[in-house]
């Protein structure tokens, strides 16, 4: 589709994913052509696309964990 670049924007699957786009697309074959252990483990013909990884910030993932931290005690109550 003519990319020239991949980026992932996210967190740890999010840019696992855009990682492994970038590796395939220029690549033919299966996805399991190249997966080692449940495939054929074949190695790269070409060179994946350059791949840019935005990632977010961490407060930005999961904002109900992160509102206090885990040992701080909630407030009286009266």
């Amino acid at each position: 589709h003519g990319a020239d670049v991949v980026v992932g924007l996210g967190g740890g699957a999010v840019l696992d994913a855009a990682k492994l786009i970038a590796a395939l697309v220029p690549n033919t074959g299966d996805v399991l052509d190249y997966l080692e252990v449940i495939g054929a483990g074949r190695p790269l013909a070409e060179q994946p696309l350059p791949f840019v990884a935005v990632v977010e910030p961490l407060p930005l993932r999961n904002r109900t964990t992160i509102s206090r931290p885990p040992f701080a005690r909630p407030p009286d109550r009266m």
